[in-house]
């Protein structure tokens, strides 16, 4: 992941990490699904965590956060 970030910033790319087997693991001291610019969780039965069906996706740039929100309804606001 060092080598994936650094790359991503020389070339001003957005890093999505997929932690969906990754629940609880370390990378560096650090958490895996905080290593990238945001992290996408899966719930699927054989996954890690299996609360039901779906996912989750973290971030800590709200503009990111307010963009996943529109797509995961189809590119419709909640104004709509």
């Amino acid at each position: 992941m060092n080598k994936i970030n650094a790359c991503a910033r020389e070339f001003r790319l957005t890093v999505i990490e997929d932690a969906a087997h990754a629940l609880g693991a370390t990378y560096f001291g650090r958490k895996v699904g905080t290593l990238g610019d945001m992290a996408c969780f899966s719930f699927y039965p054989r996954k890690t965590s299996a609360p039901g069906r779906g996912g989750m996706f973290t971030t800590q740039e709200p503009e990111l956060a307010q963009r996943v929100r529109i797509l995961s309804l189809h590119g419709i606001s909640r104004d709509a």
